[in-house]
């Protein structure tokens, strides 16, 4: 192992213990109503810890210390993965479960046999990239096919949930998880492919270029596996900026529902007047009083479309105003009003994005 591997193993087993102490000392899987979530998310952690700690205690020990500190590392990791994936299956945990349970047992009599059987009798240290007999190369591929199957599928779950969710800080969440998730698979898929070649082609040029990405994989895993477990606040205070820019597209969409509909209805006397801003700056200032003011012109003006088709006023107008007004009455009945408000403006943005070029 070189220096920036120990120093990285050194990082997560200290971050991670730390987790693990908050995880115990605030009884966190009894405030939570999704108690099998947090508790896998703590036994996760809790593996992790011990995995990292493993691998640090091999570095001074003995070579069969060490063999056997490599053994208990990669079944610590192995736990570790199967956690971190029960975790976020929230939306199909007893599936997840059954399958990932099946790996887990299979990972777990792979390695046990090929360690005690075979890599538990090596005479020399291993590299733990490059391995030099055909036993450890499987005992290594094990774990890496394993860790890149489990803990790359969940990416799907967690990217369907991120584009199901508005709020900004969550959001924020779901790019650390994903981002680490995907860094780690590739991960393990570079340590796949390193082992690979460096046992069956030794003399393969690339592998030093693989070493980097690696490293690079690697470093990017640890951060933003750090990232998931920053509080709200910390969350709220990175993520403003991108909240007042979502705000600002918002407001730039949901303009376009008034502007269309005064392409076929000029005299909007009945609909309560749009508050336009004095100046860039004054928007900037009170882009959120704006933007509520567009929220409720658009309700007014469905409900001012509401009455107007209900009454059959329309049918007294040329036909394509009629069109239009039928085509708009139909867009906004698509968005439910009984809901939070910030809801409320993403799908009424949603709808708006079909009027820009009206």
């Amino acid at each position: 192992m070189n220096q920036y591997g120990l120093i990285f193993f050194a990082f997560v087993a200290l971050i991670s213990w730390l987790v693990n102490l908050h995880f115990v000392k605030i009884r966190a899987w009894e405030k939570s109503p999704q108690v099998a979530m947090v508790r896998t998310s703590w036994l996760s952690t809790l593996f992790l810890a011990f995995a990292m700690t493993f691998q640090i205690a091999a570095i001074q020990a003995d070579l069969r210390a060490h063999l056997f500190f490599w053994y208990l590392a990669y079944v610590t990791i192995s736990l570790a993965i199967y956690f971190s994936a029960l975790s976020n299956a929230y939306n199909n945990y007893a599936k997840m479960r059954h399958w990932a349970t099946f790996m887990l047992i299979s990972t777990f009599a792979v390695l046990s046999y090929l360690f005690f059987f075979h890599v538990a009798h090596l005479n020399r240290i291993p590299d733990h990239n490059i391995p030099h007999d055909f036993s450890e190369w499987l005992f290594m591929l094990t774990l890496f096919v394993y860790g890149m199957i489990l803990g790359g599928i969940p990416i799907l779950e967690h990217l369907k949930d991120y584009s199901k969710e508005t709020a900004i800080p969550t959001r924020t969440r779901y790019i650390t998880l994903i981002v680490a998730r995907t860094a780690s698979t590739i991960y393990f898929l570079v340590k796949i492919v390193m082992a690979t070649l460096g046992f069956f082609v030794p003399s393969y040029s690339g592998l030093a270029t693989l070493l980097k990405i690696h490293d690079f994989t690697l470093s990017i895993t640890g951060l933003f596996w750090i990232g998931m477990f920053l509080p709200n606040k910390f969350l709220m205070q990175i993520s403003a900026p991108i909240i007042f820019l979502n705000k600002w597209f918002a407001y730039g969409r949901l303009r376009n529902i008034p502007q269309f509909f005064r392409t076929f209805q000029p005299d909007h006397s009945p609909i309560s007047v749009v508050n336009e801003p004095d100046s860039l700056w004054d928007l900037l200032i009170h882009l959120n009083f704006y933007l509520y003011r567009t929220v409720i012109h658009i309700l007014d003006i469905k409900q001012s479309l509401e009455g107007t088709l209900l009454e059959n006023q329309h049918l007294s107008w040329e036909a394509i105003r009629q069109d239009k007004a039928k085509y708009l009455h139909i867009a906004l009945n698509s968005v439910e009003d009984d809901r939070d408000y910030w809801l409320l403006i993403h799908d009424y943005a949603r709808v708006a994005r079909q009027f820009g070029s009206n």
